[in-house]
């Protein structure tokens, strides 16, 4: 069993399963922190923003100045935002036979692997999901389309540049990965792969494994997804609440005489009855969490001068001060109050406790405090043993042996089975059979019988007559213990006998004899040349151990 890790945003998870023959793509999430390092995307034409200065480096060497521009003492690509995708290098990404979608936050990325991998596989995800993603892949279009860039900036991405310009532009990674955003009918076509899927629904892939979707309580239709075969299981966790909130039952009883209607803050953009209905004081909830495109831009630009009014940041994955970088200097108050319902550290080690799973696999900053608060002990995954971590790019081998298969008897193969009792309530029977694969499914079929030969007047040959089914020879059961096995060779005339103790068992060397008889675990050898009396002698002593089916 293998992984692949394909993102390095541990809460944006795009990882791949190869896993009894098959090959599961978990979650396919789109990392649109990238956005940050470009200029907003005004809806209307912005002075501020089309007066910026173009960045040239310090000794005149580099003038990258159509491409970067400076803002706020910080330097920002002039482009059609990109976004960071699931890396595609790493295997063959048509190989891909399902990919699962946990929620509508991880799917963001799917056109990307959908449409320009080759893949033909199938998707799978719940109803709520599938619908909730669909808007939200409808809405990065809309933003992107709406506001198109007559140029997009490459010559920044050069490796050899990029070193040289100012942070964070420098320390961006894999920015030749970075793509624009897809087309709606690229949007389209990836989700008409989408099956649909109800919780505790169970899948069958190519008879090989089962997959099942559990309800992780963190968002409308998410999953948590359990992959297994008939002896092997894996558990996907992936953004998970145990929170119980509900929203309240509608009240319809009749409590009072005096009514109070409330109508809603909806319209399709900051166009039309927007700008004639428009007033203030108001709260407004729009855009992107970025700030980089969508309705949110012209707000900042319009609002941004005022200390009279606020912005409140929700979202845990995106640096509100980057967001804020490109709309400085700013008058406006601005108000940090994360919302994440997720399972904290601590919930996640004490569920772990709990479950106590053979392995746990887990991405690489879970294993650690974060960097700027290396103090955090409590900010992290202490388990032991410790967890197996992967960042992006990373393949690791999972510890899994797979010891057993399952398989099937016909009813007329198992009717003709012979048990016998080796020891108290333990009866075991030899078998002959034909082994049919099909599906990942084996079923055991009785061993056909030679076709019966054709009269004829002349005598066939002797190699045409149908061939004699012998007997299988019996099998041996058991195993030699050492000392009684000593002591029988002692008594048998055999007394200059030299043991070593083997990691799988022991080597004896007949020393007068010039013989080497090796007892180990799953088989007993005996070494002897050129005296085969000997050698049958010995090989009946050790026959007299075990036991014959």
């Amino acid at each position: 069993m293998k992984l692949y890790c394909l993102s390095g945003h541990p809460t944006l998870p795009c990882n791949v399963l190869k896993f009894k023959s098959t090959t599961i793509m978990l979650d396919c999430g789109l990392d649109t922190t990238a956005a940050l390092y470009f200029l907003p995307l005004p809806l209307v034409h912005s002075p501020r923003l089309s007066k910026l200065p173009g960045w040239v480096s310090k000794d005149g060497a580099i003038n990258l100045e159509k491409e970067l521009k400076e803002c706020s003492g910080r330097v920002f690509v002039d482009s059609q935002p990109e976004f960071c995708l699931p890396e595609k290098e790493l295997l063959d990404l048509s190989t891909i036979d399902v990919i699962l979608i946990s929620n509508y936050h991880c799917m963001m990325a799917l056109p990307y692997i959908t449409e320009h991998t080759g893949f033909t596989g199938t998707v799978y995800a719940t109803e709520p999901t599938l619908q909730i993603g669909r808007l939200l892949m409808e809405e990065l279009v809309t933003f992107m389309e709406r506001v198109p860039k007559a140029h997009a900036a490459t010559c920044w991405k050069n490796k050899e540049i990029q070193r040289l310009l100012p942070a964070p532009l420098k320390d961006a990674v894999d920015v030749w990965s970075w793509k624009k955003c897809y087309s709606m009918q690229e949007v389209n076509s990836a989700l008409s792969k989408v099956q649909l899927v109800g919780y505790s629904q169970k899948v069958e892939l190519f008879g090989a494994v089962q997959v099942t979707p559990l309800s992780s309580g963190y968002s409308l239709g998410s999953s948590n997804w359990i992959i297994q075969s008939h002896y092997e299981k894996v558990s996907y966790v992936s953004g998970s609440s145990l929170l119980t909130t509900h929203p309240q039952v509608m009240a319809h009883a009749h409590q009072s005489q005096q009514k109070h209607t409330t109508t809603a803050n909806t319209y399709p953009s900051i166009h039309g009855d927007f700008s004639s209905e428009f007033r203030q004081p108001c709260v407004v909830f729009t855009g992107h969490p970025s700030l980089r495109f969508g309705d949110v831009v012209h707000f900042m630009e319009l609002w941004g001068k005022s200390s009279l009014n606020t912005i409140i940041f929700t979202e845990p994955d995106f640096s509100y001060l980057d967001a804020l970088a490109p709309y400085q200097p700013l008058a406006m108050k601005c108000v940090y109050c994360p919302i994440d319902t997720r399972l904290n550290f601590h919930q996640v080690s004490k569920l772990l406790k709990d479950i106590q799973p053979l392995h746990v696999v887990c991405p690489e900053p879970y294993t650690q405090p974060p960097p700027s608060q290396p103090h955090r002990s409590d900010l992290m995954l202490e388990l032991q043993p410790p967890p197996m971590a992967y960042r992006r790019c990373s393949v690791l081998g999972l510890p899994f042996r797979r010891r057993y298969e399952r398989i099937h008897l016909l009813p007329e193969l198992a009717k003709s089975l012979v048990p016998s009792e080796i020891k108290a309530g333990v009866s075991v029977a030899t078998v002959s059979a034909v082994l049919q694969s099909k599906d990942n499914k084996h079923v055991l079929q009785p061993v056909p019988k030679p076709a019966p030969v054709p009269p004829s007047k002349k005598r066939k040959r002797v190699i045409e007559e149908a061939p004699e089914v012998l007997n299988p020879k019996p099998l041996l059961s058991g195993a030699v213990p050492l000392e009684p096995f000593l002591a029988m060779l002692y008594k048998n005339g055999i007394r200059e006998v030299k043991v070593e103790e083997t990691a799988d068992g022991h080597i004896l060397h007949l020393q007068a004899e010039d013989v080497l008889i090796q007892l180990e675990e799953d088989g007993t050898h005996i070494i002897c040349d050129n005296n085969e009396p000997l050698r049958t002698a010995l090989r009946d002593l050790v026959l007299h151990f075990l036991q014959k089916l």
